[in-house]
């Protein structure tokens, strides 16, 4: 789906970020981004931490360390 995998970008480029700042960044209702947060939660891709009254969102450090392997060759 073209929706998540904009949001695991902007995830990368953000981390740790917050929904709305997620949102804004790709143009998109809170609702839609933490819809697809949630389904690429599931899969291990992303994790959620709160912090204070925001939950941020970032990569979990394997999935992390991969993707900085493949941006940077």
């Amino acid at each position: 789906n073209d929706t998540k995998s904009e949001v695991l970008r902007a995830v990368y480029r953000h981390e740790p970020a917050s929904v709305s700042t997620l949102a804004a960044e790709l143009e998109r209702a809170d609702s839609t981004v933490s819809y697809h947060l949630d389904q690429l939660e599931s899969r291990g891709l992303v994790e959620r931490e709160r912090d204070g009254r925001e939950v941020r969102v970032q990569l979990p450090s394997p999935i992390r360390g991969t993707v900085d392997e493949v941006v940077a060759d």
